[in-house]
């Protein structure tokens, strides 16, 4: 069992990317049900364009994870630090949104 030997980093990871995916469902919720849909200046946006390619981060390092064998206690610590970060950044998002309630 691999996980025991790095019970808290592996437990670290998975309550961060849990916490991350229930905070990104609900930014897709809200942006579908409540955002501004000028989808062309959205797509033009730089500020949008990076933050699609950076919504896909957290999901590939956990598929990657298993591939990993050096460094592992480092590594789930690293994609923790970046799902929180992505966390913050979604919020940000969420905060500077004008929304049609």
């Amino acid at each position: 069992m691999i996980n025991y030997r790095r019970k808290y980093s592996t437990l670290c990871l998975k309550i961060s990317y849990l916490l991350y995916l229930a905070v990104f469902l609900a930014a897709i919720y809200c942006f579908v049900f409540f955002g501004d849909l000028d989808l062309d200046r959205r797509f033009r946006d730089t500020f949008f364009i990076i933050s699609m390619v950076l919504l896909f981060l957290p999901n590939l390092g956990m598929m990657a994870r298993r591939s990993v064998r050096h460094q592992r206690v480092f590594y789930n610590y690293f994609f923790s630090v970046l799902n929180l970060f992505m966390i913050y950044f979604i919020w940000f998002l969420l905060s500077h949104t004008e929304w049609l309630f």
